[in-house]
């Protein structure tokens, strides 16, 4: 007999670890909401998620599977190490029930499924799932993030394309919004849980001249352009301070303190000593980092890649850049370290800004984008 759920989330990555990202973690959050309205709730991962796509349409395309992915594959393997690193790993999920495999999907039944993700939906559509639900966070029409598949591009383009017609969707952000404005979707802000990162830190009270940048590897983030921005502030400003954080894995120079995977606690600290947050993402949804760093008063200066153009306005709450454009991102620095009242005043309206990205405006919005449908 096939249990059964009012949702079914659909994600990519590992269960239980803490190295999760933004959506991610916003979908965690949500359902918990779920789960404490009294909802049944699952989620079901997937990290090989790409090899299974293209395996049942035919597309001669493989990515590398890592030992962690193996382990996740093996039911039993998994949950021994659910049990034995539990220490490790974000298990803050509650009542809710956590399947590793996307195979799962042949055993369970749930009114609604949703996904981030648009392989997500192409897989739920393979186990003939109905009621599909597709949260959609980033322009998959851009060149630069379809590009990621290479050679197969058109081959995962026609998927992703497909996607969107068999599905119900939801914008994740105002820019995805307006690419399907004809067919009048329904929109939710994307929050975070306020509460847990903000410091209360006024930016008058910061010290040093110190900025902030996350370094992660997936090309979209655009961390060499970052290090490049980074390179030129160097040579122009003394007495300054550069951290970053991230899985960044490429060269950083030695001026640069990079402190990798970091916890919340440790984030947390370093917004709180930042005067400036740059973003250099080429493609982002709405960036979590970026509103962790403004509701903690950082000026923020972020490359005008989607989402962020949303929560900044220019030259008022923060500088949005050209993408690619280290040149660009540099001479914010600079103006704003030669402007300590303008880097103030930003910093200050940063704050009155990211107040609207709280998690619980996020659950209102969801439930209205379910009944906008049902």
């Amino acid at each position: 007999m096939k249990k059964e759920y009012d949702y079914l989330f659909i994600l990519g990555g590992i269960p239980y670890y803490d190295r999760i990202g933004g959506i991610n973690k916003v979908t965690f959050l949500l359902s918990k909401f779920l789960n404490d309205k009294n909802y049944k709730v699952a989620i079901v991962f997937s990290t090989n998620y790409i090899n299974q796509v293209a395996k049942i349409n035919n597309i001669d395309f493989k990515t590398k599977i890592n030992k962690i992915e193996l382990i996740t594959n093996n039911s039993f393997l998994f949950i021994f190490l659910k049990h034995y690193f539990k220490n490790k790993f974000n298990n803050n999920l509650g009542k809710i029930d956590v399947y590793p495999n996307i195979r799962y999907l042949k055993k369970i039944n749930s009114k609604r499924i949703i996904t981030p993700w648009w392989w997500g939906i192409i897989l739920s559509e393979y186990y003939n799932k109905q009621n599909k639900y597709f949260i959609i966070y980033h322009n998959y029409d851009d060149p630069v993030e379809i590009q990621r598949y290479k050679n197969k591009s058109e081959d995962f383009k026609k998927l992703i394309i497909k996607s969107y017609g068999i599905s119900n969707k939801i914008a994740a952000s105002k820019h995805i919004y307006e690419r399907f404005i004809d067919e009048n979707i329904p929109l939710i802000k994307e929050g975070i849980d306020l509460d847990m990162y903000i410091t209360n830190t006024k930016p008058e009270n910061k010290k040093n001249f110190t900025i902030m940048m996350p370094l992660r590897v997936e090309d979209l983030k655009g961390a060499k352009y970052g290090i490049e921005a980074l390179k030129l502030i160097h040579d122009k400003i003394e007495n300054i301070e550069i951290e970053t954080f991230g899985n960044y894995k490429g060269n950083i120079p030695n001026f640069i303190n990079h402190k990798g995977f970091v916890q919340i606690s440790d984030l947390k600290e370093m917004y709180k000593k930042s005067k400036i947050f740059i973003l250099p993402s080429i493609e982002e949804g709405i960036p979590e980092p970026l509103i962790e760093a403004m509701i903690n008063g950082c000026a923020a200066i972020s490359t005008a890649s989607g989402g962020p153009s949303e929560i900044i306005e220019n030259n008022v709450n923060g500088i949005l850049v050209p993408i690619k454009d280290p040149d660009a991102i540099a001479s914010a620095v600079i103006y704003l370290y030669n402007n300590k009242d303008k880097l103030l005043e930003m910093a200050k309206n940063g704050i009155i800004r990211v107040r609207d990205y709280d998690i619980k405006n996020t659950y209102n919005d969801f439930l209205k984008a379910i009944k906008h449908y049902e």
